[in-house]
């Protein structure tokens, strides 16, 4: 099970690495069968760029992206996806120092 402070703790990162990045949270739906589908809405103020992540609430699996210039294929969960952002967020953030 995705566990949702962490995913959370995570968003609030990103957007503590990047004063530019918000964050929104939803669930878009539910299948009757248990299975709840949440989305992931990020946005780049400045550049006005969005990033879109729905993934699978129990499992954490990735349903579907829009996220144009980054590379999610070897990316199972959303806790990876997560993780990968901060990292491109510090790389970026270090070039330009």
């Amino acid at each position: 099970m995705a566990n949702q402070k962490m995913i959370a703790g995570l968003l609030t990162k990103l957007a503590a690495e990047n004063s530019q990045i918000s964050w929104k949270t939803k669930c878009c739906f539910t299948d009757g069968e248990g299975r709840s589908f949440h989305e992931i809405r990020l946005t780049w103020k400045k550049e006005k760029k969005e990033k879109v992540i729905i993934y699978q609430m129990e499992t954490g699996q990735i349903l579907t992206y829009v996220c144009k210039g980054l590379n999610l294929e070897n990316c199972d969960t959303i806790i990876d996806v997560l993780l990968d952002l901060i990292n491109e967020q510090k790389l970026v953030a270090s070039h330009q120092e």
